[in-house]
């Protein structure tokens, strides 16, 4: 791997999701805003990773593997974690990935690390409010009276199904919750199908998962712009079951095509 100025600063940014999915004006910013702050040349490399496979071992070594490869001949300054998943996996492998090397994480619930801190690393969390998002969509529809989420298995999926149900449990005796676990596609599709008309459906699957969901089906999903700007930066993201069923027609009439 080559690099620039002899002087120059080396910035690796992992993160947690597919490239794909990274908005690159996302990563431009980051970019402008670390260059606008560290005099002279700084050099960005950029790394992703499925953080839904994260609790895979072979996956984690296998990464771990092709990281440690990648950048075994290249001076890194600074590395920069973008939430949870890979923040996990820096630390069950620092030692093979980045000795030494400072480390800043991001976008990274608060609540997820719970005062936790390490040696060498710091960085700034933030607090998801999963009670407004919840409180937003029911009074955006208040004849709702089946709540849907479509979710996975997942170390941050799980973490995030369980924020959803301790805040759905002030609506026990207004709305019915159907949990959608861990299915593929074609079964979410089917699935959602059947949900009664009054239904909101939580997408609570990481950004990785959201993708391969979209791109599977063909097109990406359609999100109400009555609340998408609210929890735009959200892990949860809200459709009425009208809008999915209008995909699942979309994507049938695809086929037959």
């Amino acid at each position: 791997m080559q690099g620039g100025a002899p002087d120059a600063k080396n910035v690796l940014i992992l993160f947690h999701y597919p490239a794909p999915v990274v908005d690159p004006a996302y990563v431009d910013l980051i970019e402008s805003l670390l260059r606008a702050r560290v005099p002279g040349q700084v050099n960005f490399y950029i790394e992703h990773m499925e953080a839904t496979r994260v609790e895979d071992k072979d996956y984690q070594q296998n990464l771990t593997d092709s990281l440690r490869n990648t950048y075994a001949g290249r001076k890194l300054d600074l590395v920069m974690l973008s939430g949870y998943p890979s923040l996990d996996l820096v630390l069950s492998h620092r030692n093979e990935l980045f000795p030494g090397v400072p480390i800043v994480y991001f976008s990274l619930e608060t609540r997820k690390i719970a005062g936790q801190t390490w040696p060498g690393i710091t960085g700034v969390t933030e607090t998801q409010d999963v009670k407004a998002v919840t409180d937003l969509a029911l009074r955006l529809h208040p004849d709702t009276d089946t709540v849907a989420i479509i979710t996975g298995k997942s170390d941050i999926e799980t973490f995030w199904l369980g924020e959803l149900h301790s805040e759905l449990l002030h609506y026990r005796n207004k709305v019915k919750e159907v949990d959608l676990l861990d299915l593929p596609t074609d079964q979410i599709l089917q699935r959602v199908d059947q949900l009664p008309p009054k239904t909101i459906v939580f997408l609570n699957f990481s950004h990785g998962n959201q993708f391969n969901l979209r791109l599977e089906c063909g097109m990406f999903l359609p999100r109400s712009d009555s609340v998408s700007p609210l929890i735009a930066s959200f892990p949860i993201n809200v459709w009425d079951t009208g809008q999915l069923q209008a995909l699942n027609r979309a994507v049938e009439t695809k086929s037959s095509h």
